[in-house]
């Protein structure tokens, strides 16, 4: 493998607005990268294993935007964001025939949204996350969106810390592939139980 050389440029803004109780967040991103022997890592058709393999010349460019309010009710903290992210990462050497192609895996768009509330110790989240269609070796990969739900409850016994937790992830049971020839989970459940001791 070579090195990876090359320029990235990067630019942003943000905005702020606080009071007492919320506070709302903006960003804006853009970049553009230009990379020589850029390592892509794939698999051909019948292999079971990922290798590592260089990439002339690419192209990378995209925005990134992204937003978040959290606010204090009495006794309840609550928190709300989403995020989106355009990214074209093509092929950029002019004699080759995928000149101009969005790389294999790398999603034109992407995005999610989060909401989380907090009450007296008990917590819960939801969050939903998109995943946009993806070239492959031989076929593109169609979009999905998944859900993930968990809640729990911080408990404290003589300074120290008791967190209980479940998580449910891939709420809705959706059926996708974020790889080539790779099955990917249903609904499945994580419980957790977690101590700590504070000094």
């Amino acid at each position: 493998l070579e090195s990876e050389t090359g320029f990235t440029y990067e630019s942003g803004v943000a905005f702020s607005s606080q009071s007492e109780q919320s506070k709302l967040v903006l960003e804006l991103t853009g970049y553009f990268n230009n990379v020589d022997n850029w390592i892509i890592w794939l698999t051909s058709p019948g292999q079971s294993y990922w290798s590592p393999e260089n990439i002339d010349k690419v192209h990378a460019r995209g925005l990134e935007i992204s937003s978040s309010w959290s606010s204090t009710f009495g006794e309840w903290d609550m928190a709300l964001g989403a995020n989106y992210a355009f990214s074209r990462a093509t092929h950029a050497n002019k004699p080759d025939r995928k000149y101009g192609q969005q790389l294999m895996y790398v999603p034109k768009h992407n995005g999610a949204a989060y909401v989380i509330a907090n009450f007296r110790g008990w917590y819960s989240e939801l969050n939903a996350q998109y995943t946009g269609s993806r070239l492959t070796t031989i076929d593109i990969l169609e979009p999905y969106w998944l859900a993930h739900f968990s809640f729990g409850k911080n408990m404290t016994f003589g300074g120290h810390l008791l967190t209980a937790s479940l998580k449910i992830n891939n709420l809705l049971n959706k059926e996708y592939i974020n790889y080539e020839s790779r099955a990917m989970p249903g609904r499945n459940y994580n419980l957790s139980l977690t101590y700590t001791l504070n000094k």
